[in-house]
């Protein structure tokens, strides 16, 4: 694997160095740059697995170049503090972590890298199978992150169950019963969830399709949609976009 550490402060670089090789034997090479401009350089000039980079740099910041660098290789933000959470957010970057940079810290991020990592060559080789068939797929975000006080917590979306909107605030419930809350609307977080996998199904609720456990059909011809965790009020689609809904259970499960 190899790395590429944008960092401005030597001593940092240096320990993320030392922890990084002390952690991963499959890490080949690790280089250092302290400026937004060289990283630049250099990773058109080098095939890199990763990135480590400090946010606030003295030509810039990460997020001047982001989308270039984001094309071409993975990205784990470095900050001294919380500044910076809210444009992390806009970003598909793997994780965000605050100085002082320790072993847990980064032995957390380089798993979510590797989980990350596996889950996106089983996704191209879904993409592969489904250019066989003349079908055109898009890339949507593996994880949400979560900010919890001064940390950032990444949730694979694969093992949401669902996202319910309470008041201004989202709740989003895994499968292991776990709670965890966002900021934002609904249609914000569906425009980066995988449709195959997510149903907004009402104003309140976006459920995953491994969560449902059947689905009952009211008097009224709405649809009560049950799943294999409890929810704070009944999944209701309304009867308008009953068949809608009906098609897009048949379709994927």
């Amino acid at each position: 694997m190899n790395i590429l550490i944008i960092e401005s402060e030597l001593v940092v670089a240096k320990e993320l160095e030392k922890i990084l090789l002390s952690m991963d034997v499959t890490i080949s090479t690790i280089a250092m740059v302290d400026s937004l401009q060289t990283g630049m350089s250099f990773l058109n000039d080098n095939t890199l697995d990763l990135i480590f980079s400090e946010i606030k740099l003295a030509d810039g910041t990460s997020f001047d170049n982001y989308k270039e660098i984001a094309s071409k290789c993975p990205v784990i933000f470095i900050s001294e503090n919380m500044q910076h959470s809210a444009a992390v957010f806009d970003t598909t970057a793997i994780s965000y972590l605050l100085k002082p940079l320790t072993s847990e810290k980064i032995s957390k991020v380089l798993d979510k890298y590797r989980s990350i990592k596996a889950s996106l060559t089983t996704s191209e080789q879904s993409i592969s199978m489904l250019s066989l068939n003349g079908r055109v797929s898009t890339s949507y975000q593996n994880s949400l992150l979560i900010e919890q006080r001064d940390t950032l917590v990444p949730v694979l979306v694969n093992e949401i169950a669902y996202l319910y909107l309470k008041s201004t605030i989202i709740e989003i419930n895994t499968i292991s019963s776990h709670k965890y809350h966002k900021s934002g609307t609904l249609e914000q977080q569906q425009q980066v969830l995988n449709p195959e996998m997510f149903y907004l199904a009402n104003g309140h609720f976006i459920i995953h399709r491994n969560a449902i456990v059947n689905v009952k059909r009211s008097s009224s011809r709405k649809l009560v949609v049950s799943l294999f965790v409890n929810t704070p009020e009944p999944v209701i689609v309304s009867k308008a976009n009953a068949s809608n809904f009906l098609h897009w259970l048949e379709d994927v499960l």
